[in-house]
This record gives C-alpha cells, structure tokens and sequence, in this order.
C-alpha cells in the first residue's frame, strides 16, 4: 500500500501534474531514457496479457504450393538486392558495399 501511495503520490507527496514523471526523470536521469523504460515494460505486459488469452482455434497445415515457392524467390530477391547491390559511381552515403 505504501509502495502504491508513492508511485502516485512522488516521494515529495505533492501530486501536481505530472509530479510523478518529473521523480521519475530526476531518478532516471533522462526522459528519453524513461521513456524506453516505460515503453519496455509496456511491450512486456502487453505480451503477458496477450499469452493469458484463451488460445484460438489450430492453424492449417502448412502447405508447400507454387504461391509458397514464388513469394519466398521474390523475397528473397528483394533482399539480395537491398543488401547485395553496389553503385560505384554514385556518390550517395551507403552505396558502396566496401
């Protein structure tokens, strides 16, 4: 109960607006660090509320069709461009692989 009060409250007991942010950053030091902070523990709650759901009906069997085979060639070329291709005569940051 203590421990909820000076969450809300801040360790000063004024409970202005935004007090409980302005403790947080002087505790953390940064507010774009806190803000990774609560960003984190919001993604780890969010996936722990999501794997307490009841599960839903099983997924089809995989299939390994002509569709399955030409999205996986197009992807996979995509990629071997984005990370494969070189242009030696162009002066624009990143474009040359070494």
């Amino acid at each position: 109960m203590v421990a909820a009060a000076y969450v809300v409250v801040g360790p000063r007991g004024g409970a202005g607006e935004g007090a409980l942010w302005r403790d947080l950053v002087a505790a953390v030091g940064d507010g774009r660090a806190l803000g990774a902070v609560v960003l984190a523990v919001a993604t780890v709650i969010a996936g722990a509320v999501l794997l307490a759901l009841p599960p839903g009906p099983p997924l089809p069997t995989p299939q390994l069709g002509a569709a399955a085979i030409a999205s996986a060639l197009g992807a996979g070329a995509i990629a071997w461009f984005a990370y494969g291709a070189d242009f030696p005569d162009s002066r624009r940051s990143y474009s040359h692989l070494t």
